[in-house]
């Protein structure tokens, strides 16, 4: 059997339409399939995302502009679900010291192959 590429590219847009922000958090641990939410979710950075579909994919990009966050080592970030807030990806990163001269742009990338 094989799942055709309109099923993918409808998947995508399922996807797309139940993704409504996205937030950083201070925690380093490693992520699980199990998380509901960040480590140490920061809520004054949870702003919702813009999305792009294209060919089997989808793009969320999140911005934490330069007068969010500051003075905060930030360390993961996470996607959430329009309905419910349930966490949909976790990332964790290497240290990220936010600063006021600083924006941060977290680009994420979900494909179907």
């Amino acid at each position: 059997m094989v799942i055709t590429n309109e099923a993918k590219n409808r998947l995508i847009e399922l996807l797309e339409g139940d993704i409504s922000s996205a937030i950083h958090g201070t925690d380093g641990t490693d992520p699980n399939v199990g998380d509901t939410d960040l480590g140490a979710p920061v809520a004054a950075t949870s702003a919702a995302v813009t999305t792009t579909v294209g060919e089997k994919l989808l793009n969320v990009k999140h911005i934490l502009t330069a007068n969010d966050g500051n003075g905060t080592t930030f360390r993961e970030f996470g996607i959430h679900t329009m309905a419910d807030t349930k966490l949909m990806n976790h990332i964790v990163y290497p240290d990220f010291d936010k600063s006021g001269a600083l924006e941060l742009h977290t680009i994420t990338t979900i494909r179907v192959n």
